[in-house]
C-alpha cells in the first residue's frame, strides 16, 4: 500500500519525490544537458575566434612585423579553446556512454544506441581525428597552432590558423581516410577547409545525436518516469 502524504506537509512531499526514479533520472539527463551545454559553448569560442582570423585585414593587423606579442596572444587562445572543444566533445560522447548504461542496459534500446552510435559517430573520419587529437592533447602535449597566409591570383588573400601536426602523425593511428585530409604537415582549421567542415559536421550530425537524440529519447520514454 502507498504511503500517504499529509496534503499540509510539503517538505514530506518533496522529500518522497526526491527518493522517486523519475527524479534520478531527470537529475542525470540535466547533467548531460549541461555536458552538451558547455561543447556547444567552446565549439562556438573556437568558431569566433577561426572567423576572425579568416578575414585578411585583422589577420594581417594581428599578425605584421612588429606585433609578435599579439599574435603568440592570439595563438594561444587559439589552443586553449580548442584544447576545451576537444575535452568538451569526448566528455559529452562518454557521459552518454554512462547514462545509456545505467538507464537502458538489457533493453531493445541499448542496441539501438549502440548501433546507432556505430553508424553516426564511431564511423565517421571526423570523430576519428577529434578522437585522436584530443588523445594527443590529453596524453602527450598541447596542440601547436601556426597562422599562414596565401595569395591567389584568383581568389586574393587568404588567411587561416592551422595546426602543426607532425608530432600528432606520429603520435596518433588514425585510419588512410583521416590522414587524407592532412596537408603538408598542417591541418587547416577554418576558412573552406576540411576542418571548418569537420566541426559543423561533428557538432550538428555527430555529437549531436548523443545530446539532442539521446536527451530527446530519454525524456520521452515513460518507463523510466516510473
Amino acid at each position: 500500500m502507498a504511503e500517504m502524504i499529509p496534503e499540509d506537509d510539503p517538505l514530506a512531499l518533496q522529500n518522497k519525490i526526491l527518493q522517486t526514479k523519475g527524479w534520478s533520472v531527470s537529475q542525470k539527463i540535466r547533467m548531460l544537458g549541461f555536458t552538451f551545454y558547455i561543447l556547444n559553448q567552446n565549439y562556438n569560442e573556437l568558431k569566433k575566434a577561426l572567423v576572425a582570423y579568416s578575414k585578411p585585414e585583422l589577420a594581417q593587423e594581428i599578425s605584421r612585423v612588429g606585433n609578435k606579442k599579439k599574435l603568440n596572444a592570439f595563438l594561444m587562445e587559439v589552443v586553449r579553446r580548442l584544447h576545451n572543444y576537444l575535452a568538451a566533445a569526448i566528455s559529452l560522447r562518454d557521459h552518454t556512454h554512462v547514462l545509456v548504461r545505467e538507464l537502458y542496459k538489457g533493453t531493445p534500446f541499448e542496441k539501438e544506441y549502440y548501433t546507432e552510435r556505430h553508424r553516426t559517430i564511431e564511423g565517421s573520419p571526423q570523430h576519428q581525428f577529434v578522437e585522436q587529437l584530443r588523445n594527443y592533447a590529453l596524453h602527450k602535449s598541447i596542440v601547436d597552432t601556426m597562422a599562414t597566409t596565401h595569395w591567389d591570383r584568383e581568389t586574393g588573400i587568404e588567411t587561416s590558423i592551422k595546426l602543426r601536426i607532425e608530432n600528432f602523425r606520429r603520435f596518433t593511428n588514425l585510419s588512410l581516410v583521416s590522414l587524407r585530409h592532412y596537408k603538408q604537415g598542417t591541418e587547416s582549421l577554418f576558412t573552406a577547409s576540411w576542418w571548418e567542415t569537420s566541426l559543423n559536421e561533428l557538432t550538428n550530425q555527430g555529437f549531436s545525436f548523443f545530446g539532442e537524440f539521446e536527451l530527446t529519447s530519454l525524456a520521452t520514454t515513460p518507463t523510466f518516469l516510473t
